[in-house]
């Protein structure tokens, strides 16, 4: 039977989000770092956000915000731990005044 460590699983998760920093950083025109994207991806890994592109959605959306300033509403709504995935994405646009998907 294979074992592979949680230290396995963290270091390929750890260098599956540095290469998706650098995509997000060269491709997403708000976001002007690897460390501020890796930033957005850290928080999203955070509240529940696993593929790519919920991170590189999430991370867009944050950057527009953030550039505004992002109000207690907003982070509440992004430190809340009851929803993840899509709904979290879904709500997040849709207190931002963009409800269509």
């Amino acid at each position: 039977m294979l074992h592979i460590s949680d230290q396995t699983v963290s270091h390929f998760q750890a260098a599956g989000c540095q290469r998706l920093a650098r995509e997000i950083a060269l491709h997403i025109a708000p976001i002007s770092s690897v460390d501020e994207a890796h930033r957005y991806i850290d928080e999203g890994w955070q509240v529940g956000l696993r593929t790519d592109q919920e991170l590189a959605e999430f991370a867009l959306l944050l950057a527009n915000v953030d550039r505004s300033g992002r109000t207690a509403a907003i982070d509440d709504l992004v430190k809340d731990r009851n929803t993840h995935s899509q709904l979290k994405l879904f709500q997040l646009r849709y207190a931002l005044g963009g409800g269509q998907s």
